[in-house]
């Protein structure tokens, strides 16, 4: 919980939103163990458009 505020506070901050499911998504990459990813990205848009985790993605029934 911490790794994900400190992601994210400082584009909080400066006016940036984002929607439940893009926060959900980053909470996937922390639970994934990419923070090192996640914090050299500069921008909360880059961030949230990154592609999904593989055990993620929706398989079409």
């Amino acid at each position: 919980q911490v790794a994900y505020w400190r992601l994210v506070l400082p584009f909080l901050l400066v006016g940036a939103y984002f929607t439940p499911r893009q926060a959900q998504r980053l909470r996937s990459f922390l639970i994934a163990g990419r923070y090192a990813e996640l914090a050299g990205l500069t921008e909360f848009g880059e961030m949230a458009s990154l592609p999904d985790l593989p055990w993620r993605e929706v398989e079409p029934a």
